[in-house]
């Protein structure tokens, strides 16, 4: 039995609808409270078909209850519109609505997807069913920026250092000698009657600090063994005065000065206006170069008119291999004939002709030479000269060359749309030359191969990230010359990070030096700022030389305390208050082995004697 009002079913026994009618309105018996079972009833009008239930109730299926333990059904506890609910559900729109919104909501997303990856969703389509000269001239104009800002950001860092006004440079020379290099040393000098005993030695420590502020310029360079700086030469030049303080800060606080007019005479005046010269030449050209962000627009436009050129081009996928590393890439293929190529060049000419950037860096430049020399030079003038009288002659000769095919260029492209390498071919006369190179990569395994000519470098490595290791071998007419191996090699934003080895395959070693001479290694190890030079062989580190340091803008240089290196009783005085104890403790300090610390403290003592 169902309800005729809200179509629920009615417990048989009981002559009326608990949500319509309730117990307390209409009397009714009874249920034990052991026999009662809670229902989850359909609050949402699922069952609203009552009427047509009523109407053929010999058709009307079971009804499945839904039972739950502990959850006692409230007669108020429907939710408010329910009835508004039940009349859309009746006539079917609420479903409509539903599936309405569901289709909203689903469209809104695909929007947005096609808006956030619209770039990759063109470039699919372009890649693979696109114009080949449309998708090569996109692929190449990104990479072209990229390199472009490589190569911006090593030229903004040089151009940062040469516009300082006052400079400073501070840089550490460090030479680093293994067992076996000073064993060699101590033999070679043993030959010569020389016994002494070199195996204390691990380093020496070179670091010059130079700076030029104003008119005075200071030099420093300390002296170190195993870390340890010994001793410090400074020397302080008042350039406008013709003065040199000259001084060992570890011995003395005081500096000896010197007059350097009495000793140079006119070369010193000389020597002050080459060195300013350089200093503000240098300054000047610096300001008048091109920005950064100017030569990158230069850089992009003129390639953007090459790559335009390449408009006779086919595609093709191919499966690359090299020293057993595989990788699917689509290489696109360009054709130019001596026409095009002439054509490209005469674009190019025109170009830079009406090129307002270009007219701006020129007379910036020979203003530059103005300030030096007192006259421009008219680069501006000479330069539309010269591209005038190339376009006249290029254009005359345009129709007397062929239209065949000139020049192939083949460019490689891996999945994520990235050049990873090119081949270059010249036909002349049914011969061909070519240059090339290649990448692939599998998983983190990476294989390089370039040909020039004669000149062939093929091998293999691995990848972590941006940075490279493996091993290359270079080859010449087909033999076999030098082995290149890279260790955590990667060149980023104008900066070498990494170390690149050089191993000559064969080395013709004899008499004592061949066991050191096989295997020998240059390894070249390049940090944020520092580059070291290393000796290897067998594995091992003979020598290392490094070269580190920075340069920054320099502050004002003060005149230390000083004495006249003319004044007899002032020098004999500065001679005597010298401390060498502070050098014995440095002594000390570095490792010296103790025969040459007692020559050292006797040599103290001397002169202490003597004082």
């Amino acid at each position: 039995m169902f309800c005729g009002k809200c179509g629920r079913p009615i417990p048989d026994g009981q002559n009326h609808c608990e949500f319509c009618n309730p117990a307390s309105q209409a009397p009714s018996a009874a249920v034990p409270e052991s026999q009662r079972t809670d229902i989850n009833l359909d609050v949402w009008g699922k069952h609203a078909n009552a009427a047509q239930a009523q109407q053929a109730p010999a058709q009307q299926p079971p009804v499945q209850h839904t039972f739950e333990v502990n959850t006692p059904v409230k007669a108020n506890n429907a939710k408010p519109g329910k009835e508004k609910k039940a009349k859309q559900a009746k006539s079917g729109k609420g479903g409509k609505k539903g599936i309405l919104a569901i289709v909203a909501v689903a469209l809104v997303a695909v929007v947005a997807l096609t808006v956030i990856f619209w770039g990759n969703i063109s470039r699919f389509f372009q890649r693979n069913f696109g114009d080949p000269s449309d998708y090569l001239q996109d692929v190449q104009g990104e990479n072209v920026v990229a390199v472009a800002d490589n190569v911006v950001s090593a030229y903004d860092k040089a151009l940062a250092v040469c516009s300082m006004e006052n400079p400073a440079a501070d840089y550490t020379l460090t030479l680093e000698m293994n067992d076996t290099l000073t064993s060699l040393l101590e033999t070679l000098l043993a030959n010569e009657g020389i016994q002494i005993d070199l195996s204390w030695v691990k380093n020496i420590v070179l670091s010059p600090h130079v700076e030029m502020y104003d008119s005075t310029i200071r030099y420093d360079i300390g002296v170190g063994l195993n870390d340890v700086n010994v001793a410090t030469v400074s020397a302080i030049w008042e350039v406008s005065e013709n003065m040199i303080y000259i001084g060992i800060p570890e011995l003395h606080k005081t500096y000896l000065e010197l007059d350097l007019s009495d000793v140079m005479g006119s070369e010193a005046q000389e020597l002050e206006e080459m060195l300013f010269m350089t200093r503000d030449l240098t300054q000047t050209f610096a300001e008048a170069l091109p920005e950064g962000k100017d030569l990158k627009e230069l850089i992009v436009k003129y390639s953007g008119i090459v790559i335009e050129a390449l408009t006779d081009a086919e595609k093709e996928n191919r499966t690359m291999e090299i020293d057993g590393v595989e990788q699917d890439l689509l290489v696109v293929t360009a054709d130019l004939s001596q026409k095009d190529i002439l054509q490209l060049v005469i674009d190019v000419l025109e170009e830079a002709q009406k090129d307002d950037l270009i007219e701006e860096i020129l007379n910036n430049l020979d203003g530059a030479v103005a300030d030096f020399y007192g006259s421009e030079l008219g680069l501006y003038d000479v330069f539309s000269e010269r591209v005038e009288f190339a376009l006249e002659n290029i254009e005359e000769g345009l129709d007397q060359v062929e239209s065949g095919t000139f020049l192939t260029v083949d460019t490689y492209m891996d999945k994520k749309d990235k050049v990873v390498g090119r081949t270059i071919t010249v036909e002349i006369d049914g011969d061909e030359e070519s240059i090339s190179y290649l990448t692939v990569t599998e998983d983190d395994e990476w294989a390089f191969e370039a040909e020039l000519s004669y000149i062939y470098i093929s091998g293999s490595g691995k990848l972590d990230g941006d940075a490279t290791s493996g091993s290359y071998t270079l080859s010449m007419y087909d033999e076999d010359y030098l082995t290149l191996e890279l260790e955590d090699f990667i060149f980023t934003g104008g900066t070498l990070r990494g170390t690149l080895r050089l191993i000559p395959e064969e080395f013709d070693a004899y008499g004592p030096y061949a066991s050191m001479l096989d295997g020998l290694a240059l390894a070249l190890t390049f940090g944020d700022k520092s580059v070291t030079v290393g000796v290897e062989t067998n594995g091992s580190t003979l020598l290392a030389f490094t070269l580190s340091g920075e340069i920054s803008e320099a502050g004002p240089i003060s005149v230390p305390n000083s004495i006249d290196i003319n004044d007899d009783d002032a020098g004999m005085k500065w001679v005597s208050e010298l401390d060498l104890d502070a050098i014995l403790t440095t002594l000390n300090r570095v490792g010296l082995p103790s025969e040459y610390m007692d020559a050292a403290e006797q040599l103290v003592d001397m002169f202490h004697d003597q004082f």
